[in-house]
């Protein structure tokens, strides 16, 4: 069991996030599901996470790691459920997993890359709000 007590706040992700999505954790009044909250926010898909390569690899590696998760992508995206299945089994909440991954987006389509672009543009925007309350908190 895990003792959340002297914590301001959580994040939490996973196998936990689901089972605590409708019960919530004691001492912590407020769930966000950040997925749902950027959706409603933005009117944009949630990325989670993207497959990132360093820019100065060797071409010939480059090619070499595109074309590995290119087909890595095609041949999950036949079954997808089999992929997570053995995690799903594995779970707190299997069914849930199962249904959460099938939702899941493995191509950046024109709507995932300007909900990056936006969220790069906000943590630009606030950056520069917070540098400026710096700078205006030393005077």
């Amino acid at each position: 069991m895990n003792d959340w007590s002297r914590h301001d706040a959580l994040l939490l992700i996973g196998d936990e996030a689901l089972r605590r999505r409708g019960t919530g954790i004691k001492g912590f009044p407020y769930v966000y599901d950040l997925a749902r909250e950027w959706q409603e926010w933005q009117g944009l898909p949630f990325v989670f996470a993207v497959w990132a390569r360093r820019r100065d690899l060797p071409p010939d590696a480059k090619e070499e790691l595109d074309g590995l998760l290119a087909r890595s992508v095609a041949l999950s995206s036949r079954d997808f459920t089999a992929v997570g299945r053995p995690t799903a089994a594995g779970s707190a909440c299997p069914r849930r997993s199962r249904r959460l991954s099938g939702g899941f987006t493995f191509v950046l389509g024109e709507k995932e890359m300007e909900a990056i672009e936006t969220f790069d543009r906000l943590v630009r925007e606030l950056e520069e709000e917070t540098t400026v309350h710096a700078h205006d908190a030393r005077r």
